[in-house]
């Protein structure tokens, strides 16, 4: 009984209002970050057809492509398997006040501080700026893969400071 399913990876630190691009998402279709599943908002058959596909999984009548690196089965495998299958529209096409970051350690364009993105904060919101134009865009989310989960903590206190415990 759920007709919108919004999937954040446990690695994303969201800094604005996902209502903000849901309703940018014309007649309830699905979308995700293109080739990265980590912010991923679905409807109603989407979330339908990930669960039967989880299921095939595990009873063995479903098996991923060769090549899938499978060392750690997760809901991110299954999105990022069904996602381009099933036409899911990419966030990052979107126009949205917000960027979606792809991974802390990777520039994307942005200006990079000791190997990650540089984030300066503003009332509790992240901005990057770009290395070529100079302009600062504002993140709506900022995902923490791998090693750099360790400074979500760091990040967190950025933003909002000491008054909420970690």
């Amino acid at each position: 009984d759920i007709d919108r399913l919004i999937h954040l990876d446990t690695d994303i630190l969201s800094f604005g209002d996902f209502y903000e691009v849901e309703a940018l998402l014309e007649d309830n279709v699905s979308a995700t970050c293109g080739t990265s599943p980590h912010v991923a908002v679905m409807n109603r058959t989407d979330i339908t057809s990930m669960a039967e596909l989880i299921g095939k999984f595990y009873d063995g009548s479903f098996k991923f492509p060769e090549g899938t690196d499978l060392s750690n089965v997760s809901d991110m495998n299954f999105i990022a398997y069904l996602s381009p299958r099933l036409g899911w529209r990419n966030l990052h096409d979107l126009p949205i006040d917000g960027k979606i970051d792809h991974h802390l350690r990777s520039s994307n364009g942005y200006r990079m501080d000791h190997g990650l993105k540089s984030f300066e904060f503003v009332d509790g919101r992240p901005f990057a700026t770009s290395k070529d134009s100079g302009q600062q865009d504002r993140f709506l989310f900022i995902h923490f893969q791998g090693s750099s989960k360790q400074h979500i903590a760091p990040f967190f206190r950025r933003a909002f400071g000491d008054s909420i415990s970690v």
